[in-house]
């Protein structure tokens, strides 16, 4: 299990206790650690399980929360491997390199670079906040934003305010999606230059080759329409 907020782990203990099911915590039982993050290479990194250390693992996208999640799967082989199945080494490797995930800090597209990521919730955005600083040190992002009606707006906005310049803010082709009022926005950003548009086609429309990095974030309806926009 990934690390949880205490009340969280405390609900997991004790309905494992309940039914006899024994746990193995990220963190306590596995630990893991990034050795390499780079735009070129994606991740190299180790994990420290119960069965093995795997010292040289590669994984082609960025996110230091996705190495908690590869510790998570790799726990899951282990369990395996207790009930006698046999997984190798190299099978581990081989899996984590070439594994693929959309949308979740994939960058679709350099000049500009253009980060696409279905973050929508205060925490999920606050980790998408610092992996870009990791990734972008002292940089800013053009961002396009938009979000469903039952997200916290004024929180993620707060969250993203830290690694923007410039916001265009705009709705998915979905009946909960947000229309953003200009109060929502002076309470989201702090002095920053915002654009409204009525669709995603126009918000990407906007983009300029000079913008260094687009970050498109906040629903997963809106990082899918703009994903469609990128590859065609």
């Amino acid at each position: 299990i990934a690390p949880q907020d205490k009340s969280v782990e405390s609900v997991i203990k004790k309905h494992c206790e309940q039914f006899n099911v024994s746990v193995h915590w990220v963190g306590k039982d596995m630990e893991y650690g990034c050795l390499l993050q780079r735009l070129d290479l994606g991740q190299k990194f180790f994990i420290k399980g119960r069965w093995a250390m795997y010292r040289d693992l590669k994984m082609p996208f960025l996110g230091v929360y996705q190495l908690m999640n590869a510790t998570v799967a790799v726990g899951v082989i282990e369990c395996l491997k207790d009930l006698g199945e046999k997984i190798s080494l190299t099978a581990v490797e081989k899996g984590l390199s070439s594994v693929d995930m959309l949308g979740r800090f994939e960058i679709i597209q350099k000049h500009p670079y253009i980060i696409l990521d279905c973050a929508h919730t205060p925490d999920s955005i606050k980790i998408l906040v610092q992996t870009f600083q990791a990734v972008f040190p002292n940089q800013k992002a053009t961002l396009i934003l938009g979000l469903s009606e039952d997200k916290d707006k004024i929180s993620i906005g707060k969250e993203l305010d830290v690694i923007v310049d410039k916001v265009i803010v705009t709705q998915a082709n979905h009946p909960r999606a947000v229309d953003f009022q200009e109060s929502d926005l002076k309470r989201m950003f702090t002095n920053k230059r915002y654009f409204k548009t009525e669709n995603v086609k126009e918000a990407m429309a906007l983009i300029q080759k000079d913008e260094g990095v687009v970050l498109i974030t906040g629903s997963i309806f809106l990082v899918s329409e703009a994903r469609k926009i990128c590859i065609n």
